[in-house]
């Protein structure tokens, strides 16, 4: 599973929800992925891969 940051508005855990009725675009790839806050339910936006939603999660100002 992927190594998720604290929340960077709230500090809880977040863990990857996979939608698996997600829309397949037009490259094949389904955006079904995304990183969510279990306390604040802020969440890491839609990806395509269990790593990309990991990687957006992860993601701070001071990091790019």
């Amino acid at each position: 599973m992927a190594d998720l940051k604290p929340c960077p508005f709230c500090g809880g855990n977040a863990f990857i929800v996979v939608d698996h009725d997600a829309v397949v675009d037009t490259q094949g790839r389904r955006w079904g992925y995304t990183a969510v806050c279990g306390k604040c339910c802020t969440t890491s936006g839609l990806a395509y891969t269990l790593e990309m939603a990991a990687e957006l999660w992860n993601r701070r100002a001071d990091n790019g």
